[in-house]
């Protein structure tokens, strides 16, 4: 028996995004309630997570990262140890 791959259909559309959902939501009423439970289980498994990171634009990725390191607890003691040390010879001199 052969089979017409649904896969194929939409490679063959290409990257056309509204072609394709059009494509998706004509497809989803045709299936039976087994074929809907299936193809939840196979959504289920994937992790639609991202790194957001990776997607910003370079100068973000780099904020980003040097705001994580100047956040860590031990950075942020050192900076408030130094501005009271600071704070206090500036209050000695007036």
């Amino acid at each position: 028996m052969e089979y017409s791959s649904l896969a194929h259909h939409l490679d063959s559309i290409g990257p056309n995004a509204l072609l394709r959902k059009a494509n998706v939501r004509n497809l989803v009423p045709s299936l039976t309630l087994r074929e809907v439970r299936e193809l939840r289980g196979l959504l289920e498994t994937i992790d639609f997570r991202t790194d957001i990171l990776a997607r910003l634009p370079v100068k973000l990725q780099v904020f980003a990262r040097w705001r994580h390191i100047w956040l860590q607890r031990d950075i942020v003691k050192l900076l408030a140890a130094g501005y009271l040390v600071f704070a206090d010879t500036l209050g000695k001199c007036l």
